[in-house]
């Protein structure tokens, strides 16, 4: 008698131990002779074997053990024994086991369907996404939603119909943008986050509403990702409450704010971008910035004191201590009316415009006009203007 029958003789003995361990060691062997005695295996009256005997045929990937598995995956009285077969079944990869597996995503044990989701994943039928969506916004354990999750990149979902990365990439059809505005008010905070993820990836209109009532969401994650769903759509609509987001008690929320307005072309954003500028955190003032490049592709003029300027994009009027970040390398203009300009915010541009706009591109492109009587000018202005600066003209007004 060779060691696999002598295994195989093993599975009848009387010792549940010995039963099981000679189904762990046919598991190890993998040879396809044991399938029959491993299938009869699964009847055993001792939950420990069957679900050895299970984890050995889901090795040895036999598709006769296809059917009894399924068997076992809903009637199993163990819910380890209903584990290992719904794991054995991803192995094997049948088709055939993709509408059991799918049943199994309700079982009433979480370990039952985290398994069930891993093996819907490994068999990669597309049959599986939409009962692997709903798992993934409707269920209460965070392992399974997960398990789902990865199942779906597994498919291969994530790159045709795209979910949301980590649960749900991007997703096509109005059922499931409908199923994922409604997820947006689950009780769970990170199946809202993720619901919040695939609305901005998929880029709806119809989602613009439901993610602007979850900027006033309880959760900053949810916010956060909410507000960057809302640049990723680029909504007009969106522009008064993201403005709103922009003093949110959550530093990223910021940052998702001033990153989703410098997204979208509306001039009411400039103003407050700019105060965002004096923002107590470093990353809030660097996405201000960014979204103001962005907005501003180039600052031609600054402005000191009370002159029209019909081009706000190109135009800083009474420029701020905030506003010294802004890029300015296209700077070709400084206008100063005498009789009203303010002494401190030139002092204080001449100081900082060496550093943020630099002294070659000022000596080769700026032109200073000043309208006015240059008398009221201070002295000091004139002098640093004339070194700094390609040219000065005095305008009369």
């Amino acid at each position: 008698m060779n060691k696999i029958d002598e295994l195989i003789r093993l599975l009848g003995d009387r010792s549940s131990a010995v039963r099981w361990s000679a189904a762990e060691a046919l598991r190890k062997i993998g040879d396809p002779r044991a399938v029959e005695p491993l299938i009869k295996a699964l009847e055993d009256g001792e939950a420990s074997v069957q679900w050895h005997a299970a984890d050995a045929l889901g090795e040895i990937g036999d598709l006769r053990a296809v059917d009894p598995l399924i068997s076992v995956l809903g009637n199993g009285d163990s819910g380890a024994v209903r584990q290992s077969a719904a794991d054995a079944l991803g192995k094997i990869g049948d088709p055939l086991a993709v509408e059991p597996l799918i049943r199994a995503l309700e079982d009433s044990n979480c370990a039952v369907r985290k398994s069930a989701a891993r093996a819907l994943g490994e068999v990669g039928d597309t049959r599986a996404v939409k009962p692997l969506l709903n798992r993934c916004l409707e269920e209460m354990d965070m392992d399974v939603r997960k398990e789902a999750s990865e199942a779906l990149e597994k498919i291969g979902i994530l790159e045709r119909i795209g979910i949301a990365a980590d649960v749900l990439r991007k997703i096509g059809n109005a059922r499931e943008i409908e199923a994922l505005i409604e997820a947006l008010g689950n009780s769970k905070w990170d199946v809202r986050m993720y619901a919040a993820n695939a609305l901005g990836k998929i880029g709806d209109a119809r989602a613009v509403e439901p993610l602007i009532k979850a900027l006033g969401d309880s959760d900053s994650n949810v916010r956060w990702r909410a507000v960057k769903a809302l640049g990723s759509i680029e909504d007009i609509r969106a522009v008064e409450p993201l403005i709103k987001a922009l003093v949110d008690s959550d530093s990223d929320v910021r940052c998702g704010a001033a990153e989703a307005l410098g997204k979208i072309d509306d001039a009411r954003v400039v103003e407050p971008l700019v105060r965002l500028l004096g923002d107590s955190k470093s990353n809030v003032r660097e996405k201000a910035a960014g979204a103001l490049s962005k907005i501003f592709p180039q600052i031609t003029e600054i402005i000191f004191g009370k002159i029209s300027s019909n081009n706000i994009k190109t135009c800083i009027k009474n420029l701020e201590t905030s506003q010294l970040t802004i890029p300015m390398n296209n700077l070709t203009k400084i206008t100063i009316d005498a009789d009203t300009y303010d002494f401190d915010m030139v002092e204080r541009f001449i100081t900082y415009s060496i550093n943020y706009v630099g002294q070659k591109h000022l000596r080769k492109k700026v032109e200073v006009h000043i309208y006015g009587d240059p008398e009221k000018l201070h002295p000091n202005f004139l002098n640093s203007f004339r070194n700094l600066c390609r040219k000065v003209i005095i305008q009369e007004k």
